[in-house]
């Protein structure tokens, strides 16, 4: 039995479903969102999977580790979840002052460091992708967006305690999990002479429908669909 199919990302999710639907007869949600941190990504796909309540073939591109939600108290007795990355982003008619958003996140930004970042990623993508596993859902992770404080910049000691901890050992082990180290939309789209825009998304329908040729045979492949 085809399962429905379930989209979650950032804006590098947002165009490429629409050509990957004309490869398949499964239906397609996607729930992708512009500027979306991977703990907004991951469960909204849970809250989604759960209301549902029906099996799915999930899909997730994961986005930045920089991105990250933070709770603010907001005028009118209410509150929201924002990112830092966006100050400009509105929440409904509310707008969260910049000044404020830019000093939650300067002092976040203090107390955090990249190793930190790395580690708090492969563990909440095991999570994750063990949520998934035990609520019956099939599924392909990767990562959508390019990390520009990647793994190289990791002190030598600290990558080899990180890649042989359990969590990061099972992902990099997992088939249908794509090793955050290897692959991005706008990496893949340089080693497939797909056009891509200047902040690596793809840039037109063409591109996407070669995306989704090839992410349609990764999931053929590992029986996913």
């Amino acid at each position: 039995m085809s399962l429905p199919i379930l989209v979650a990302g950032d804006s590098y999710s947002l165009d490429w479903p629409k050509q990957f639907s004309k490869l398949v007869e499964n239906p397609i949600t996607n729930i992708s969102s512009q500027g979306r941190s991977n703990l907004f990504i991951w469960s909204s796909a849970i809250n989604y999977l759960t209301k549902v309540k029906t099996k799915h073939t999930v899909i997730v591109g994961n986005s930045f580790i920089t991105r990250q939600d933070t709770w603010i108290e907001k005028l009118e007795s209410k509150e929201y979840w924002e990112q830092g990355q966006h100050p400009e982003r509105k929440n409904g008619n509310l707008s969260i002052p910049l000044q404020h958003l830019n000093k939650k996140y300067e002092a976040w930004f203090k107390t955090t460091d990249i190793c930190t970042l790395w580690q708090e990623y492969y563990y909440n993508l095991f999570c994750f992708a063990h949520t998934l596993k035990s609520l019956g859902h099939n599924f392909l992770l990767f990562n959508a967006a390019v990390n520009v404080m990647g793994e190289e910049e990791l002190d030598s000691s600290f990558r080899g305690y990180l890649f042989h901890t359990p969590y990061n050992t099972w992902c990099n082990s997992q088939p249908n999990i794509l090793p955050g180290q290897t692959f991005s939309i706008p990496e893949w789209g340089k080693e497939n002479n797909v056009k891509t825009t200047d902040t690596g998304h793809i840039a037109d329908d063409e591109g996407c429908l070669v995306f989704s040729k090839w992410l349609h045979n990764r999931l053929l492949q590992g029986k996913l669909l």
